[in-house]
């Protein structure tokens, strides 16, 4: 039997218990080739669902973000600001989600195209970074970049993992301070580190020392973690989608079904659901607050 075509037994025995235990097979065979078809089917349909969805919502967003900006021309009060300030987030908020839409659907494409191979970590993150040399020198970015002598070897795809550095790289460069520290340990981790203060002055804190703000986020994260977790009965991906997708068997075999068209979509429809109701009820509380410090004490 040729297990990628699912090609059908013939068999030349006169046996009849051989030729009933073919016809069995034939017929889950059979069935198997009908389950993938709908799989394939739902599939194909999923994605354009997705890309339909993010071509109807760039429509009302480019409006809003023209109406957004007729809005801060106008006189208005610190109050009216501040709330035109949240509104603006959360359609940043949306607008980047409608890209990751797109994002989705490409990845889900490309899972069954990614080719595994023995690589050495160590090599393809220097490639990624001496690409980036002329734009690193230009943003005068120095990276200052640790790894071991040892190589760190695993089975990746390796354009997966390319793209991924370059991704990073590339924001580091548009929104660094100037610093970035990369590292690759022995056992594989790799991190990244930089400050970019034109990224919390636009979503964040930009004072370092400011306690309440720091306050806030970890609240909302023990929130968030909390909230998803009584949903969803875990906040482990092993757990959640009951395989350990670190493990390349285990991988393969979660490739081989829906689990990541069905449980994950849906994993991350909630946590968007939780992330946005999480930040809404702190939006508020977090504007009054700014407002009081603008006022100062005494104020109203």
């Amino acid at each position: 039997m040729d297990i990628d075509t699912n090609t059908l037994i013939t068999i030349s025995s006169g046996d009849r218990h051989m030729r009933r235990l073919a016809a069995a097979l034939n017929t889950q065979i059979r069935l198997l080739r009908h389950e993938r078809r709908q799989l394939q089917s739902g599939d194909l349909e999923l994605k354009e669902a997705v890309t339909n969805i993010s071509h109807d919502l760039r429509t009302p967003l480019t409006a809003i973000y023209g109406y957004l900006d007729l809005l801060k021309r106008e006189d208005k009060s610190e109050t009216v600001d501040c709330y035109l300030a949240i509104i603006e987030n959360r359609t940043e908020a949306m607008k980047q989600l409608t890209e990751e839409l797109f994002g989705y659907s490409i990845i889900t494409s490309a899972i069954n195209d990614m080719r595994y191979e023995d690589m050495v970590v160590n090599s393809v993150l220097e490639e990624s970074v001496s690409a980036y040399y002329a734009a690193l020198k230009n943003s005068g970015i120095t990276p200052v970049i640790t790894m071991p002598e040892c190589k760190v070897q695993r089975r990746l795809d390796c354009r997966a993992l390319s793209r991924i550095f370059s991704n990073v790289i590339g924001n580091a460069i548009k929104y660094s301070d100037g610093d970035l520290e990369i590292t690759l340990s022995e056992t594989g981790e790799i991190v990244f580190t930089n400050s970019a203060s034109q990224l919390d002055e636009k979503y964040g804190q930009n004072d370092k020392e400011d306690k309440h703000s720091k306050a806030v986020n970890y609240l909302i994260v023990k929130d968030f973690a909390a909230r998803f977790g009584k949903l969803n009965g875990s906040i482990s991906c092993k757990e959640l989608i009951e395989y350990d997708i670190s493990d390349e068997k285990q991988l393969i075999a979660a490739r081989q079904t829906d689990v990541f068209q069905t449980k994950c979509a849906g994993y991350i429809k909630n946590a968007v659901q939780l992330l946005e109701e999480i930040i809404s009820e702190y939006d508020v509380s977090l504007c009054e607050d700014q407002i009081q410090k603008r006022q100062g004490p005494g104020k109203n």
